[in-house]
């Protein structure tokens, strides 16, 4: 067990590294882009998002890595995945300076490349504890060191704000924030950009990417306050005009262990997050 193992020699060797070149260039040509799904209120989509915006992309045609961050698994148990080496494995052999093969990490699932999560993951402070360089920094020499070869690394994050998050931050390019028609679930939105705007100071190029609004029932009354008062406080390329309707086939895809897209390509779900990433790609 890694971050549950005290006492274990630490390897420093990443405090030399270079800090993460956001954009990085891909052998094809293009720039990587690292997209983080964040709101430290729980329930509010977020695994969902990350899952179906993956596969958008993967249907768009680019390599999309999808790293699950929460400690609970949520993607693992969504998509019916069984595997022993998880993120928290590959951090520890990164951290340690292994040569890393990073096909044992990934699995593959109708196109999409996954790296599923682990309770362990919740030691993640303890195991580094005072190496605080490695700590912050962990996620943002990974991508930069292992995962170039991507066009998109999407990161699903756990709902809290952490030491954890806060890493995985620092090697993001864009957040994107779910969240639903209610007030209590707008308090997450103002805890994840205090983290945002605390990151930036080490990740200049960090932005707020897409606020959206999910599991939407745009007839309510609920449904057109907050998105008056998400449209009053952000800027027009930053609120979606994409919402998520709110939809039974999703239950019904994660019951099968399936995305929306190979469960029901025609469902409402699927087409808002088609729509999603088709207004993300267009103002890329």
């Amino acid at each position: 067990v890694f971050f549950a193992t005290e006492g274990k020699k630490k390897n420093h060797n990443l405090e030399k590294k270079l800090y993460i070149r956001y954009n990085i260039e891909s052998e094809q040509g293009g720039k990587m882009k690292v997209l983080s799904f964040m709101n430290p209120k729980g329930g509010v989509g977020k695994t969902v998002s990350a899952i179906s915006f993956s596969y958008a992309l993967v249907n768009e045609g680019y390599k999309v890595l999808l790293i699950d961050t929460d400690p609970r698994s949520a993607v693992e148990i969504f998509l019916g995945i069984e595997s022993q080496l998880t993120i928290n494995e590959l951090l520890q052999d990164f951290s340690l300076g292994k040569e890393i093969n990073l096909e044992k990490y990934v699995n593959k699932k109708n196109g999409l490349d996954i790296i599923v999560s682990s309770y362990y993951l919740s030691k993640f402070s303890t195991f580094f504890n005072s190496d605080m360089i490695t700590k912050t920094f962990i996620f943002k020499n990974l991508v930069e060191s292992l995962l170039y070869e991507y066009d998109y690394i999407l990161f699903d994050t756990e709902g809290t704000v952490s030491e954890l998050t806060t890493s995985v931050l620092f090697g993001t390019n864009q957040v994107f924030i779910p969240t639903q028609a209610s007030s209590i679930d707008l308090i997450g939105i103002r805890d994840i950009l205090e983290v945002v705007s605390s990151a930036k100071k080490q990740n200049s190029k960090l932005e707020i990417k897409k606020v959206f609004l999910v599991r939407a029932k745009q007839k309510t009354n609920s449904y057109k306050l907050i998105k008056e008062k998400l449209l009053s406080f952000f800027e027009e390329n930053q609120f979606s005009k994409i919402s998520i309707r709110e939809n039974q086939d999703i239950v019904n895809a994660m019951n099968e262990e399936s995305d929306i897209f190979s469960y029901k390509p025609n469902a409402t779900a699927a087409q808002d997050y088609r729509n999603l990433v088709e207004e993300y790609l267009k103002e890329e």
